[in-house]
């Protein structure tokens, strides 16, 4: 698709959240008739309806109605199933459907880098924008990450690289998205809520590669036994990553040093207790982002300095507090089962675990093995707390809470001095909260309203 064939055309965007907003914004500047369409309806959206309609783009709100049949085709935000009732209708017309990064890729001038996975995407799509940004070369980084693709692809740079983290929703609406370098770090059940069966989340991960080819890199996990089941095209290069001692990988770990395999020879990135993120899913994640800059013509120095000052993302282990003692940590960002599992198995110290939100169909019991002798007590929040306690029964004493604040202040009445209040909901957190960054934000709002009041003390 081009510039030319997009303008003129009648497109219509479902969902105003921030990647439909980005998309609606980009097809008005390039010259396209744009109707935006909303289920919700609240004074924030009525704002941004405004807003949009104040720049030449016609929105509605409360309903998707049959305007959107008059469509030349239609753009899905990632939130929305590709199979409610008037995107069923659409197809039965033959109106094609696409995801807001599908839409964006076509007016994308650099290669991309794109990243998915169950776990880690946030944390590795940052560090190698990071990576690339720090050895002075151009780049943008959007997608799932926050940042929407379609508000920074016009203008581009050529001679940078887009390093985007990609969602299985996202990739359910692709048709000719390419990745220079695709990665899938790991693959765990998630999002069940959504996916009928754990393969139909297989399939839309795997579509990451579908359209890649000869000069392209895909990078897997050696460790992780569900990577032998994704197959791209033979002349697509595989490279793999480990944070084990296992010389076979492109990426692993030799003498305490994470180790590189360069034309060069193999090189030393830095010692492992210089990477400034803590836990072996980390050192994974560290992996697999140098093997992807280095791909993109950063050295191995360049790649350790960035490693070596990289403290992590926001509402991933994020580090809040410490008050009487007891550390708080915001990992909202851990919205499955297995980002729980990971979270846990990073803090050395007694936990008290705030868990719970909107249930993605995940299984808790094999939580219980992790929580042995490491949680001394469980507060849960949301839909799910219920299943939680059913299914964690006799792991640790479990206090149910009707809101974060609540949670937070039980957390701290049952923390002893040298403990650790972790948020780690392994749910989705749109039951009561706008997003995981707004949950994560009312968490450290509720810590730091604790703080004051034991430092007013």
């Amino acid at each position: 698709m081009t510039r030319k064939v997009i303008k003129g055309k009648r497109i219509a965007i479902l969902g105003m959240a921030r990647s439909g907003k980005a998309l609606a914004v980009l097809m008005k500047k390039l010259g396209s008739e744009v109707f935006l369409s909303e289920i919700r309806n609240n004074m924030e959206l009525e704002r941004d309806k405004q807003f949009l309609e104040a720049s030449g783009i016609r929105c509605e709100l409360g309903a998707h109605s049959d305007e959107l049949l008059r469509a030349d085709f239609i753009a899905v935000s990632p939130g929305i199933p590709l199979d409610i009732d008037i995107l069923t209708r659409a197809r039965s017309r033959g109106i094609p459907i696409f995801s807001e990064m599908e839409v964006a890729s076509w007016f994308c001038n650099a290669p991309i880098i794109a990243v998915t996975g169950s776990n880690g995407k946030t944390t590795t799509t940052t560090l190698i924008g990071k990576m690339l940004a720090d050895a002075g070369l151009a780049c943008n980084v959007g997608g799932n990450i926050g940042i929407p693709f379609a508000s920074f692809v016009d203008g581009t740079n050529p001679s940078g690289h887009v390093v985007l983290e990609v969602s299985s929703f996202q990739l359910e609406g692709i048709e000719g998205f390419r990745p220079k370098i695709a990665m899938i770090l790991n693959f765990t059940p998630d999002h069940l809520d959504r996916y009928s069966t754990i393969e139909d989340y297989r399939i839309a991960k795997a579509r990451i590669y579908e359209n890649m080819g000869e000069g392209d890199y895909l990078i897997l996990n050696a460790d992780d036994p569900e990577s032998s089941k994704f197959m791209p095209r033979p002349e697509v290069k595989i490279l793999f990553f480990t944070n084990q001692a296992n010389e076979k990988a492109d990426a692993y770990v030799r003498s305490g040093n994470l180790m590189l395999k360069t034309d060069d020879g193999p090189k030393v990135v830095l010692a492992i207790s210089d990477i400034g993120i803590p836990g072996p899913h980390n050192l994974a994640n560290s992996a697999a982002a140098a093997l992807a800059a280095s791909l993109a013509g950063v050295t191995a120095s360049q790649i350790g300095k960035t490693l070596r000052n990289f403290k992590g993302v926001e509402h991933r282990l994020e580090r809040v507090a410490v008050i009487n003692g007891v550390s708080y940590i915001n990992d909202s960002k851990g919205t499955n089962v297995d980002a729980v599992v990971m979270a846990l198995r990073s803090i050395a110290t007694p936990i008290i675990l705030i868990a719970g939100g909107k249930d993605k169909g995940g299984e808790f019991t094999v939580l219980n093995a992790e929580m042995k002798d490491k949680v001394r007590a469980m507060v849960l929040i949301g839909e799910a707390a219920n299943k939680i306690a059913m299914q964690l029964a006799g792991a640790a004493p479990i206090h149910n809470a009707g809101t974060m604040g609540e949670a937070v202040e039980k957390a701290a009445h049952l923390a002893q001095k040298g403990d650790t209040v972790l948020l780690s909901p392994g749910c989705a957190s749109f039951d009561m909260f706008r997003n995981f960054e707004h949950r994560g934000d009312v968490f450290k709002e509720e810590v730091n309203r604790l703080n004051n009041q034991e430092a007013s003390v």
